[in-house]
């Protein structure tokens, strides 16, 4: 014998199972909540590369500074030297060179990254090494962009083709990096 409660259940599963609306729905959502997560998922996996890469590059630049300082041969300016304080080797990105002083200040840089003939120049400094961007010529030599003329770094040094200032020059250098270092002349 059946009882009633077991026939109430038999007739209202029978009926769940037999009935086909909603089924779609139900299908479409599940799919959509898949997607979306699928979707944050990939959106937070991209975000923390990104921060991971943001803070390699942030500590990479915190841990390589540089300084600047004018290099003399007998009492008289050659050039400068560059010398990597950090943990990290750096690349050297522009070399500024500012004269005059007020409206008449001029701004002119040498192109550290980039050749004359458009290829990398890729002046690097290991760590704790220096190198010295020594002043050629008699008359400033200009690129074709407007920056001075720079030749590939021989073993430690890179000739700039800029005349030996005998007048107030501030210099500064910049690293791929960011980071910066100043010193001028007359010090």
């Amino acid at each position: 014998m059946v009882s009633v409660n077991s026939r109430i259940q038999r007739k209202l599963f029978g009926r769940l199972r037999g009935d086909r609306r909603g089924t779609a729905e139900v299908i479409g959502s599940v799919m959509f909540v898949l997607i979306l997560f699928y979707a944050f998922t990939n959106f937070y996996l991209w975000h923390d590369s990104a921060t991971r890469e943001m803070n390699g590059v942030l500590a990479e630049k915190m841990n390589s500074p540089v300084s600047i300082e004018l290099h003399k041969v007998e009492g008289l300016l050659v050039g400068l030297n560059v010398t990597n304080n950090g943990g990290f080797e750096v690349r050297l990105s522009r070399l500024w060179l500012i004269t005059g002083s007020g409206s008449a200040t001029d701004h002119i840089y040498v192109d550290l990254e980039n050749s004359t003939d458009g290829g990398p120049l890729n002046v690097r400094v290991a760590t704790g090494a220096e190198i010295q961007l020594l002043f050629v010529g008699e008359e400033v030599v200009y690129n074709d962009d407007g920056s001075i003329r720079a030749d590939p770094p021989q073993d430690d040094y890179v000739e700039v083709y800029y005349p030996v200032p005998d007048y107030p020059i501030r210099c500064k250098i910049l690293t791929t990096l960011g980071n910066m270092a100043a010193c001028k002349y007359p010090d």
